[in-house]
């Protein structure tokens, strides 16, 4: 059992690194056209990616924890309020201050950034290749204008 699951992540990994060196061939081939824009697809296409991803974190933050169901119950003499969270039907009980009360998580500007960052990488990786396929182009374009001068 537990060389078929080697196996199995063997051949998961194999796959994995045929895709991703699919998608370099890939931006390799759009790169090298004489247009500059086929090799921006990829990028844009992931960077949309991490935008989807930016915003799914944002509503999933500001949404509350997910429709938990609040009932409140006020202990006047502790100056603060029990609350009863019912998520999956498992009762968690809080205790908080009277001014949090009805207050949702917000996502902290270096947690966005992070994620941001970490979703980014495999466009930084696909700009890096536009980036160095396209120096070899205006290269060789301006080896092709050196050489049409000499002639003329």
């Amino acid at each position: 059992m537990m060389v078929f699951g080697f196996v199995m992540a063997l051949v998961v990994l194999l796959v994995f690194l045929g895709i991703c060196a699919g998608i370099i061939i890939l931006q390799v081939y759009l790169c090298k056209k004489e247009s500059r824009w086929p090799g921006l697809i990829m990028p844009l296409l992931t960077f949309g990616f991490s935008l989807l991803i930016l915003f799914s974190m944002a509503v999933f933050s500001f949404s509350g924890n997910y429709h938990i169901h609040v009932q409140q119950v006020f202990d006047i003499d502790a100056g603060s309020a029990v609350l009863h969270l019912d998520e999956r039907d498992a009762v968690v009980n809080h205790l908080i201050d009277y001014g949090q009360i009805g207050q949702t998580r917000i996502t902290s500007a270096p947690r966005i950034m992070f994620v941001m960052f970490m979703v980014n990488i495999p466009t930084l990786i696909l700009l890096a290749i536009y980036a160095g396929c396209r120096t070899g182009h205006r290269r060789q374009r301006a080896l092709d204008l050196m050489s049409l001068q000499d002639l003329g």
